[in-house]
């Protein structure tokens, strides 16, 4: 931290001299030119950007636009130290911040990254992974924030912001129309009732083909077919009062999210000599073989409602929210167009209901304050079914070997004979998990308060303190029919070896009592040694090992908050180092364990962060600059793996974060604007003792401490070079390129080498024309991963496949043209 401190006031002091002595040429060039001041709530208070002393990137809506960002996922190019995958299902979406994020492969999960849009709380990222919809702005925060938006803010906040219904009739229309046979259409209106009642109404639509090929079906998957409708009304009784009402509904119904193969190892022989076909697997590739009807479907809706009152001094704040959110996912888990294992019904509903009160001090005050509290219920229930199918019992009986229990014998056949069971119990058809529920209710309920002192004119202390108490209760029901799965082979072990062994210690003369003692010592011992006991191979194809119903509940109450200092040194840079504590809470696992430990619940993730910052304008308005540098700690970490078998949810150990951030924007000329984003994260694992092994090292738990964390990339950037020029009277013409890039990472959660990934670079490009004056016009070309170069988001062990990989592919190269009408 020393250096860190070091190279802040290095910065501070160089940054000082700039802001204050501007050069001639600077103060010539483009005199009238500067950026856009970004108004942000951050803080629950509306601030200047250079004023709010955390790590946040703030983005208009406008300027999302030019960018061609369109969701959530395309959040990533513009932010440094944010990165998103896109798994099984597409509402099953993942957001990072500083390589923090929650698999969504859970629904008992909650994010480590708080998503809220216009106050209201998401509780799962699902609900947010749409097309932006008539967006005033996107703030990002950075590092925890828990003092001001509560749980489940470990790893940062985005915050979208919608425009607000207007007092003059108007409005926009967009039709996009791409490659893959796309299309979208949005369009917003807006305009007065009354002198005191203002309305908007958006809405959109986006289809698309999908671009991964089933060879089989001649299906095509990863597509786009999605809706959302927004409507505000917003109340203007008077100067001092404001009441906003939103309602919102969107749906998806997508064939997502199909995983090609990416390498074969050596149980592809058996699910070959079956009829197995597995396209292209040598290469990346977008072709899969699959049996299964793919289906990815999500509804969420909600209504919120926002009133602020004026007293003068102070102002009083109360947001209450009611949302539902509900999803459906079918899909082929072995990837194969065998009938091996199916997912079916895989259903998850959520409601939620929230309400927070705040009361903030107004006006230039020695001391600002703030206080509040915020309550909220959510009620989740879960199902899934994994039954196997008609091929599972060949398929697994070739794995299993033969002639280990009768000669001549298939080893499942042999076992069933030595165990009096019908021959063909095992891997039946539509055996396995036939059914399993969950029910969990969260009743949370918080109190907060920041104060800001302001000690001088230029240094200010900030200093915050949360109270979260959160009850939780699980219930969990369990169908399960696998008979394979339910043998103990320690205890088989046992059984077969202990009185042999006991015979052997009796012929070397000990008491038989002695003997048998340390017979049944010396067995239980070796019965779970793979060098010992062989029978412990067959564990590979244990899926569904038997789990008890359970009905738990759960207390946590949690203190988080932060200390800030600020220093202004003029209106042109602020400085700060700040304290911040958050954790994201426990709860009970709601999907199937691949372990025996039969316990649901997991405890919570915490997380501590040192930060120093700066935050600059430069050349009279001409250059933004905004640096950060952190030191996180995250103990208890909730890390949800991909075995080949199932997931493996647990509380990981400790991780370390050290970094440093910079975004800044320049405008050498009124027609040239440059943007350059950057991030360095080192994320190490200081503690991860238990953590899954690769599946071929045959070891039941590695230690993966000292190791990076999966999917965390050391090094991204983003930049973009926006140049304008006059064409016309009426039109402007606009060129636009993009860059992003990602260094090296492993992403399969268990250092497979096979989840190595070299560095990664897209190219993103536009040019079109711009309308001038009372031209209502613009109109553009696009196109997205220019070079169409190749990455996978995540790569895992294929299910009942040791030694094959899947992955899930990124985005190829699409383009398009985009016009938009105002009026």
């Amino acid at each position: 931290m020393k250096s860190v401190f070091t190279v802040s006031t290095a910065l501070a002091t160089t940054l000082a001299c700039m802001v204050a002595a501007p050069t001639v040429s600077a103060q010539d060039a483009a005199a009238d030119v500067s950026i856009e001041e970004i108004t942000i709530t951050s803080q629950k208070r509306a601030q200047s950007l250079i004023d709010v002393p955390i790590a946040v990137s703030a983005y208009t809506g406008e300027s999302l636009e030019k960018a061609s960002i369109r969701d959530i996922r395309d959040l990533q190019f513009a932010v440094p130290a944010m990165t998103t995958t896109q798994a099984a299902a597409s509402f099953q979406t993942v957001v990072s911040i500083r390589s923090i994020g929650t698999s969504g492969f859970n629904p008992g999960l909650e994010p480590s990254v708080g998503i809220y849009v216009d106050g209201v709380y998401r509780s799962r990222t699902g609900s947010a992974i749409g097309d932006f919809l008539s967006l005033e702005r996107v703030e990002v925060l950075r590092g925890p924030q828990s003092t001001l938006f509560g749980k489940n803010t470990s790893a940062g906040v985005i915050s979208f912001h919608t425009k607000k219904p207007e007092k003059e009739f108007g409005g926009r229309v967009e039709a996009t129309v791409g490659n893959y046979d796309q299309v979208i259409l949005k369009g917003t209106v807006t305009g007065p009732i009354s002198d005191q009642v203002g309305f908007r109404l958006s809405g959109n639509v986006n289809k698309r083909d999908g671009f991964i090929e089933d060879t089989v079906s001649g299906d095509t998957y990863n597509n786009r077919d999605r809706w959302a409708l927004r409507g505000q009304l917003l109340f203007e009784p008077s100067d001092q009062t404001e009441v906003r009402i939103i309602a919102d509904a969107s749906k998806i119904d997508e064939r997502c999210c199909s995983a090609p193969f990416i390498g074969l190892g050596p149980t592809a022989a058996v699910s070959g000599a079956l009829g197995a076909v597995f396209p292209e697997v040598d290469k990346f590739s977008r072709k899969v073989a699959t049996n299964a009807n793919m289906l990815n479907k999500m509804e969420d809706k909600g209504i919120s409602l926002e009133a602020n009152h004026d007293f003068g001094s102070m102002a009083l704040t109360y947001i209450g929210s009611f949302r539902d959110f509900s999803s459906d996912a079918n899909f082929d888990a072995d990837f194969t167009n065998l009938d091996l294992i199916k997912r079916n019904g895989e259903h998850t509903e959520i409601d939620i209901m929230t309400h927070e009160i705040r009361l903030t001090s107004t006006g230039a005050n020695k001391v600002d304050w703030l206080v509040g509290a915020f309550l909220s219920n959510q009620d989740l229930e879960a199902t899934d079914e994994v039954p196997y199918g008609t091929d599972s019992r060949a398929y697994f009986a070739g794995l299993a070997g033969s002639d280990a229990f009768v000669p001549g014998t298939d080893n499942l056949t042999g076992m069933e004979l030595a165990f009096g069971l019908p021959v063909g119990t095992f891997f039946a058809d539509n055996t396995g998990l036939l059914e399993e529920n969950f029910k969990t209710d969260s009743e949370s309920y918080a109190f907060f308060g920041q104060v800001d002192v302001h000690v001088t004119d230029k240094l200010t202390f900030t200093a915050g303190l949360r109270y979260t108490n959160e009850d939780k209760s699980a219930a969990g029901t369990f169908n399960i029919v696998d008979p394979f799965s339910a043998l103990s082979f320690p205890d088989i072990y046992i059984a077969q070896a202990l009185e042999p062994t006991t015979q052997a210690l009796i012929g070397m003369g000990l008491p038989a009592d002695v003997a048998a003692a340390q017979a049944l010592a010396i067995v239980t011992a070796q019965s779970t040694d793979p060098a010992q006991n062989p029978l412990l191979g067959f564990q590979a194809l244990q899926f569904f090992v038997p789990r008890d119903n359970f009905d738990k509940s759960r207390n946590e109450d949690k203190f988080s908050g932060n200390a800030i200092l600020a220093y202004d040194w003029n209106d042109n840079l602020n400085t700060y180092i700040s304290y911040s504590k958050g954790y994201k809470a426990g709860g009970f696992d709601t999907s199937r364990e691949t372990s025996r430990r039969n316990d649901p619940t997991f405890e919570p993730e915490n997380v501590e962060s040192w930060e120093i910052g700066l935050k600059a304008r430069l050349w009279d308005g001409k250059a933004r600059i905004n640096l950060a540098l952190y030191d996180q700690d995250v103990t208890d970490f909730q890390s949800n793996l991909f075995t080949g078998l199932g997931f493996e949810l647990k509380n990981a150990g400790s991780l370390n974060l050290t970094g440093v951030e910079v975004d800044a924007m320049i405008l050498p000329t009124e027609n040239l604007s440059l943007t350059f984003a950057a991030a360095y994260n080192d994320s190490v694992y200081t503690s991860y003792p238990n953590a899954a092994c690769p599946i071929l090292t045959g070891q039941t738990s590695c230690d993966l401490t000292g190791f990076a964390k999966d999917d965390a990339p050391k090094f991204t950037f983003s930049s973009s070079v926006n140049y304008e020029y006059p064409i016309s009277e009426k039109w402007t013409g606009f060129v636009r390129g993009e860059i992003y890039h990602k260094s090296s990472r492993n992403i399969t959660g268990d250092w497979d080498p096979m989840g190595d990934r070299p560095s990664y670079t897209q190219l993103n490009a536009s040019i079109g024309l711009l309308g001038m004056d009372d031209n209502p016009w613009e109109v553009y070309i696009w196109v997205k991963n220019l070079t169409k170069e190749r990455d996978y988001q995540v790569v895992f062990d294929s299910i009942a496949a040791a030694g094959s990989f899947n992955a899930y592919p990124n985005d190829p190269r699409t383009f398009g043209l985009t016009a938009r009408y105002d009026f």
